[in-house]
């Protein structure tokens, strides 16, 4: 089904004649069975993911309807909610983000890139601004390939997060951009779940890397050789080509800067955490060993290395004191086991931090920016199976996002609503800063958890003991996860605004305190690999000035997303709230059960109520009087008065009466959408009246000026050649006598043939060759000359009847007389034409200054006997005398000849009035 306007149910949630979550769920349902993802409630846009591509839904014909348009005058959109950020970001002045969430799987990465594709597509085409659009667009399949992965609720989950600035001039359009990435999964680099795959690059490299990459990387071509990948057995994601994503992912790299050098670097340490995966490890004696020296060569040849220093480094750690450094052998093969998954990840991590280094490189610009428009595309609630420590800071961000949406829609709009003395119906709604704090707050999770990190002998299980003691009574905190259903460990429960969590506390202080041991960092800084060296550059020079211990990663994670919601909090959010219709990632099915959670969780029945109970739009006085003040010819075109007082006779005079409007303390507050929808059709269609109006005036001051100067052309051109008529020489010059500016069927006629522009109509009288005379109207436009035959009766609809068509290309010149006559004839390529015209000579200028225009001189003859062709090429001749009792209107005619007789005129040195004077001749230039 092609992509349509919605009809099958309202287009904005507020709207709903039953206000409940019943009533909510019916909507999604019925507009999902019919293929339209999106809806509205107010300003806020719900997208539920279709799990296949819907035709026309992101067609350049789709995005053509929603430039300059308002959000409601097409049906839900992305692209909708995309036009108001760029409108208001360029109207307001004012920098704007975009905060989209839901659940893995929901479809936030795809509707970010669609938000970006947006704004690329309404940008300018000017070089500079061509080329940061392509950085921003090129730079998604460049950060998905490494950073995001195959979950078993999402094919391209993104397994990290991203807030990307594309930065704006004060034209509005894009010079740069900045991205910020947070918490990448590093475990997932080492182990995944069951039906999971690890990052894309590594199967893209696999699958299409060249043969001599093959090679030198040592690859084989086959995941299942590598220990990272084979344990899940899952390789192949449905409809994804690893080999095509590969070369896209290259294409990605090129246009970011990076040499055919570099990215080579940058992918034989990519095929490093492959190799380092497949070392095992044993026993021998008191020590461990590596098991097989090939593979130990091969880590070795892609980290620069040789194999006994990379299994020294695996398996001995280094103790270092104030008088002597010790390298001791591990004992144990999980020890071991735990050194070479810590440098896997370390690597990628680092690796993946270069690539979002270089790629802002790329988009940096040397001088801030007035403006930007912020995307945050970060990953979604998460309730697995087993449940880490990364779940717990990945929920922990979607908490805070949660908290920033009621923070930033529901309590702003009732404290605003307080502020302003306007009535208001209080909402109950969710609060989940209890939650937030709970992680985050000193003495709480993250604290404890850092506060374990620092003894010795703190372990998962005496961290597990700590919270469990000290957080029994937060309303939050569920201190025996065994009661979870499918749980299995040890653990504790957190109750989160999309429900109870079930986390495992196993690896939870390894995890916060990503140790990168000495050894490790040793290895990286004595290899001859530049790429690897570079990356471990910072944490060898901490290591060698300090010796206290780095910060957690916990800490670090709470610091970025406090920096997060300070830049949220510093432009204006719009919102898009992402939904997932069912677990199996299945097209076309609804799973009332996951639905209904969702649409409970993200409070859209409180949003919906807010809207309802409050008001759709509102403005402070004096921008609500600016906005609107062409709405009535009392505040049109300057109100000197109270802004308030001006914003009530608008109101009068629109109309609008009763609860329909609010009055602030300091702001006017109007409350259905359907209102706003009427006072914006109005204001633009009183925008267009003003806009018409300054058209026509500077139309006018244009045509004058052109035929003030044809006047002064026409002196030129027939002084001293033609004698002049004493009713026309200071005629004023005005070009269509016929008004067919606003003629529809003149219109019609040169819509037709393409013409923009008419340069002169008039009435005529047209001699045939049997010397009938015949009225007729002409047209010169920028590109024809029409012979029209005007068939309009008295009080009926135009009827212009086009007899010939001819290119002004055609014309070859104009002859004239000697004498003060009404007579021309107009020569053509085929055959001819013979006038009597009053205005003859403007008609000849006109042409004349037309050629010009087009490079061309008109030849114009000046003859008191003119010779013409007619239709046949049959040569006729029409003879001018002096006669000063004739009247120049008529004429007789015998045989191949016409005979003109005509009184004397004016002097042919005559000259009219010229009230035109040009710019280089006036006075003071």
């Amino acid at each position: 089904m092609a992509y349509r306007p919605h009809k099958n149910a309202v287009d904005d949630l507020v709207l709903l004649s039953d206000v409940s979550e019943k009533g909510i769920y019916k909507a999604l349902e019925k507009h999902y069975s019919n293929e339209e993802i999106y809806v509205y409630i107010g300003d806020v846009l719900l997208a539920v993911n279709p799990y296949k591509m819907i035709k026309g839904l992101y067609s350049p014909a789709t995005l053509a309807k929603y430039p300059g348009r308002f959000l409601f005058d097409n049906a839900p959109h992305v692209y909708a909610t995309s036009n108001t950020v760029v409108r208001n970001m360029r109207s307001d002045r004012e920098s704007q983000c975009v905060i989209i969430s839901g659940e893995s799987g929901a479809g936030k990465t795809e509707t970010a890139k669609k938000v970006m594709e947006y704004v690329s597509a309404v940008s300018s085409n000017a070089a500079e601004v061509e080329r940061t659009k392509s950085l921003i667009l090129e730079s998604n399949p460049l950060l998905e390939a490494f950073g995001n992965a195959k979950t078993v609720r999402n094919n391209n989950s993104s397994r990290f997060g991203k807030y990307f600035e594309i930065q704006f001039d004060h034209a509005g359009d894009p010079r740069g951009g900045k991205i910020t990435n947070y918490l990448l999964e590093k475990s997932r680099i080492v182990g995944q779940s069951k039906d999971e795959r690890n990052f894309h690059i590594f199967y893209q490299l696999i699958k299409g890397a060249s043969a001599q990459m093959q090679k030198e990387f040592q690859l084989g071509g086959k995941p299942e050789e590598f220990a990272y990948l084979n344990k899940t057995g899952c390789y192949k994601v449905d409809n994804v080509n690893d080999q095509k994503e590969f070369a896209d992912t290259q294409h990605a790299m090129q246009v970011v800067g990076m040499s055919a050098q570099e990215q080579t670097e940058v992918f034989r340490l990519v095929a490093a955490v492959l190799h380092i995966g497949n070392v095992a490890f044993k026993k021998d004696g008191n020590k461990v060993v590596a098991e097989n020296r090939a593979v130990l060569k091969q880590v070795a040849a892609m980290v620069g290395s040789t194999d006994a220093k990379v299994e020294a480094a695996l398996t001995h750690k280094t103790i270092k004191s104030v008088r002597e450094t010790i390298q001791s052998p591990l004992e144990h093969t999980e020890d071991a086991v735990y050194s070479r998954d810590s440098l896997a990840k370390a690597i990628y991590a680092r690796l993946f931090d270069h690539i979002v280094a270089v790629t802002n490189t790329s988009m940096k610009l040397e001088a801030e920016t007035p403006f930007v428009i912020g995307v945050l595309d970060i990953y979604g609630f998460e309730i697995f199976d087993s449940n880490s420590f990364e779940q717990l800071c990945i929920n922990f961000v979607n908490e805070k996002l949660q908290q920033i949406f009621i923070e930033l829609t529901l309590k702003k709009e009732q404290d605003e609503y307080v502020a302003e003395g306007i009535k208001w119906q209080n909402i109950n709604y969710y609060n989940n800063l209890p939650c937030c704090e709970l992680v985050e707050k000193r003495g709480m999770l993250l604290s404890l958890l850092d506060e374990e990190c620092l003894f010795p002998k703190g372990t998962d299980a005496s961290f597990l003991d700590k919270i469990q003691g000290a957080l029994a009574s937060h309303p939050n905190f569920g201190k025996d996860a065994k009661q979870s259903k499918g749980f299995k460990g040890k653990g504790f429960v957190v109750k989160h605004f999309a429900g109870d969590v079930a986390y495992d506390v196993a690896g939870f202080l390894d995890k916060n305190k990503d140790q990168l041991l000495p050894d490790l960092v040793a290895l990286a800084m004595e290899s001859s690999n530049g790429l690897l060296k570079q990356l471990f550059q910072e944490d060898h020079e901490r290591m060698q000035v300090s010796k206290k211990k780095p910060v957690t990663a916990g800490f670090h994670f709470k610091q970025q997303v406090q920096l997060l919601m300070d830049a949220l909090k510093a432009c204006v959010p719009h919102y898009i709230r992402c939904i997932k219709p069912n677990e199996q990632k299945r097209a076309g099915v609804i799973e009332k059960e996951s639905l209904e959670r969702q649409i409970k969780y993200l409070g859209l029945l409180e949003n919906v109520k807010v809207r309802r109970a409050g008001y759709a739009f509102r403005l402070p006085y004096d921008r609500f009087l600016r906005r609107y003040k062409m709405l009535s010819s009392e505040t049109w075109p300057m109100w000197t008065g109270d802004a308030r007082a001006g914003c009530e006779i608008l109101v009068k005079a629109m109309g609008i009466k009763g609860e329909e409007i609010g009055w602030g303390k300091s702001k006017v507050f109007v409350k259905s959408p359907e209102t706003v929808f009427t006072l914006e059709s109005k204001r633009e269609e009183g925008l267009a009246v003003v806009v018409t109006m300054i058209q026509r005036c500077y139309r006018s001051f244009a045509s004058r000026k052109w035929y003030l100067q044809l006047k002064t052309v026409m002196q030129g051109i027939f002084q001293g050649k033609k004698q002049r008529r004493k009713d026309t020489l200071n005629r004023t010059y005005h070009g269509d006598y016929l008004t067919w500016k606003i003629n529809k069927g003149a219109q019609a006629i040169m819509a037709s043939s393409g013409d923009k522009k008419i340069i002169f109509s008039d009435a005529v009288l047209k001699v045939n060759r049997k010397w009938k005379g015949q009225p007729r109207k002409v047209l010169l436009t920028d590109q024809h000359l029409y012979n029209v035959e005007d068939k309009t009766k008295k009080g009926g609809p135009p009827a212009l009847k086009v007899k010939r068509v001819v290119p002004v290309a055609s014309i070859t010149g104009v002859s004239v007389s000697q004498l003060a006559d009404p007579w021309i004839v107009i020569h053509i390529a085929d055959y001819d034409y013979l006038y009597r015209l009053k205005r003859k000579t403007e008609l000849c200028v006109a042409l004349s200054e037309h050629f010009k225009g087009m490079g061309k001189t008109l030849n114009i003859n000046f003859s008191n006997s003119i010779q013409f062709a007619i239709k046949g090429k049959k040569k006729m001749t029409v003879e001018f005398k002096s006669d000063a009792a004739a009247d120049p209107s008529v004429f007789k005619a015998k045989g191949s000849t016409m005979t003109v007789g005509v009184p004397d005129g004016l002097d042919a040195m005559s000259a009219p009035r010229v009230t035109y004077v040009p710019m280089s001749e006036r006075r003071g230039r």
